[in-house]
């Protein structure tokens, strides 16, 4: 072999090596990748019903699971779906959950007996009035026996406080963190989305625990905050509890 033929032959092998290697990485990423133009329309049936076995064989699974957990002695479960915007879920809280599947896990737990708590959040850098709805809608749709909403509060370094700090809602100072997620936001919110937002906080609990109170909503988000709103939360809080645990004295 000649020093020419030599060279070739060392430069299609990195080739080839570089090549093998970013082939390596596709496939670690990509679970299945079939590019076939022959027969389409029959082999997208065919991937169309593997993706409906497969999804059924994980909602058994699930359910499964459940049982489990129902025949162990679970009484009651908490979970966190924080917002009912899909956007802010995903992109601002990292939590990659459609909504449709935590309507579908709600359903699951109802139909075993477990009762549940469900818990959001409002207040969030950069969430809109009809972007808190879209959250009380959706706890709405998981019917859990009780539902609980906490105020944004701002964390040093997390990147929402840095979100919350870019837009001017906070000035990074960690005295203000307030002791409690559960009164106000600290956020430099104008005055009457503050009030709105107040107001939603109060009354979340109790539209989630009688859904037919929903239309009233926007009423009560625009009412002077009174003590109206903090009695009807602690005791649709204590109503929550005494059907969760029976007890009525939980913080949290």
């Amino acid at each position: 072999m000649g020093s020419n033929q030599k060279e070739s032959w060392k430069e299609n092998y990195k080739t080839y090596r570089i090549l093998n290697y970013h082939i390596i990485k596709l496939r670690k990423r990509i679970e299945v990748l079939q590019l076939q133009l022959a027969n389409y329309e029959s082999q997208r049936e065919e991937v169309k019903y593997a993706n409906l076995k497969y999804s059924r064989e994980q909602s058994k699974k699930r359910r499964d699971k459940i049982k489990k957990l129902k025949d162990a002695g679970c009484y009651s479960v908490t979970f966190a779906i924080e917002s009912g915007n899909t956007y802010i879920r995903e992109k601002m809280l990292n939590r990659y959950m459609n909504n449709e599947k935590i309507i579908d896990r709600c359903k699951m737990l109802r139909e075993h007996g477990i009762k549940y708590r469900i818990f959001c959040m409002c207040g969030i850098p950069n969430e809109t009035i009809d972007n808190m709805i879209e959250t009380l809608d959706l706890c709405i749709k998981c019917k859990p026996l009780m539902g609980r909403i906490s105020i944004y509060q701002p964390y040093p370094n997390h990147l929402l406080a840095n979100e919350a700090i870019k837009l001017g809602l906070w000035d990074g100072k960690i005295n203000d963190i307030k002791e409690t997620y559960f009164e106000d936001s600290m956020l430099n919110f104008e005055a009457s989305f503050k009030q709105n937002l107040r107001n939603f906080h109060r009354v979340f609990g109790f539209i989630v625990r009688y859904p037919w109170t929903r239309f009233l909503l926007k009423f009560l988000m625009k009412m002077p905050v009174n003590n109206f709103f903090e009695r009807l939360y602690f005791e649709e809080r204590k109503q929550g509890y005494r059907d969760l645990f029976n007890v009525s004295n939980l913080y949290w």
